[in-house]
């Protein structure tokens, strides 16, 4: 290939024997590919190594940029990633990212099982805005009211075409699937705590902004909005009359500090950043007077999340306490990788919660 895949991955090795039963969580996302190998010591997950990967060059692009790949590049570079993190399993576990889903929440005047299943396909047609031939409803009950024997659900719709071609990619890396998840509830696993009452995940992507508000370990909303790691960087890119490629490099590197000789982009970034987390504001303040309990705190993940000056920033905007996530505080691992994984953390927290997911059922 034309690059150097050894600059493009960021990659942290500690062992390269085979494990066994090694569960690899698979976070296939708009501009990088993410992957966590797990398997239980005496009941205990264990990490055995991880990857990143950036796509962008996969699609002759540069790093950041988002791309749509045909399942050959997505197979070949799941198989860099792999091969260049020492991995061996052959057990899967799949996230399901959004853009290949419909999400949204309903509200349905029963609380019997058994009504909700019969009542899905008939409301869906109301919801989705695609053939319901075309996808794979799945639902899932966020929380219900007994007073108004009410439950409210999310509902999610599947392209068929989106998973068929996930399947081709892992079988075509040698991998059989354990389990597919929801990326919303890979990222929840991977990155709450056993004592987190109610808090928000805030997962700032290369093509959109995830915010999902969890009450109890449970799933309450899922919001999806415009903001994007791609779309600073595209504004970064025209304010300075740079290319993509260069706007993104110099975004990771002076994020939105206004020390900087890039006054005028950062300014435009942190314009364009302020709208985009006010409306993460509104939404996270919806769920609170719907539920009636107040978040405590946000969690920040996803690639975006290593912007610099960002938590700053956005908590003075969200008025509410914010860090990053840790995801790997949850597995073992290393004494000595300790920081560095600390570091990583907030991307991984997709691919570490699938895998856990996938070790549960490899049990």
């Amino acid at each position: 290939m034309a690059f150097d895949i050894g600059k493009l991955a960021a990659l942290f090795q500690f062992g390269n024997s085979a494990v066994r039963g090694q569960v690899i969580g698979v976070d296939i996302g708009a501009s990088a590919i993410k992957v966590v190998a797990l398997h239980n010591v005496d009941g205990v997950p264990t990490l055995d190594t991880y990857g990143e990967l950036q796509l962008g060059p996969y699609a002759r692009g540069t790093i950041g940029e988002v791309v749509e790949l045909p399942a050959e590049r997505q197979k070949e570079a799941l198989v860099d990633i792999m091969r260049e993190s020492s991995m061996n399993g052959t057990h899967a576990a799949f996230s399901v990212p959004n853009r290949s889903s419909f999400l949204t929440t309903l509200t349905l005047d029963t609380m019997s099982e058994a009504d909700i299943q019969s009542r899905i396909p008939i409301e869906a047609r109301k919801y989705v805005p695609i053939p319901t031939n075309e996808v794979t409803l799945d639902w899932f009950v966020l929380n219900t009211n007994k007073e108004k024997t009410q439950t409210h659900i999310l509902l999610a719709a599947i392209f068929n075409e989106a998973f068929q071609e996930s399947e081709r990619v892992l079988e075509g890396a040698g991998l059989s699937t354990l389990v597919s998840e929801l990326e919303p509830f890979g990222a929840v696993r991977g990155t709450i705590a056993t004592k987190d009452a109610s808090v928000a995940l805030l997962d700032l992507g290369a093509s959109s902004t995830k915010v999902y508000v969890v009450q109890d370990g449970m799933v309450q909303d899922v919001h999806i909005l415009r903001l994007s790691g791609s779309e600073l960087t595209r504004v970064f890119a025209e304010t300075s009359g740079i290319e993509f490629g260069k706007a993104e490099e110099l975004k990771r590197s002076i994020g939105i500090t206004q020390n900087t000789d890039h006054k005028n982009a950062v300014t435009q970034m942190r314009v364009h950043l302020e709208r985009g987390l006010r409306e993460v504001g509104k939404r996270i303040t919806d769920s609170e007077k719907e539920s009636g309990k107040q978040v405590s705190h946000v969690y920040v993940l996803g690639g975006g999340a290593f912007l610099p000056g960002l938590i700053p920033f956005a908590q003075n905007i969200l008025q509410r306490p914010m860090q990053f996530a840790d995801p790997f505080s949850k597995v073992a691992y290393p004494a000595f990788l300790e920081d560095t994984l600390a570091t990583a953390g907030p991307s991984f927290a997709v691919a570490l919660g699938v895998a856990l997911r996938g070790l549960t059922t490899l049990e």
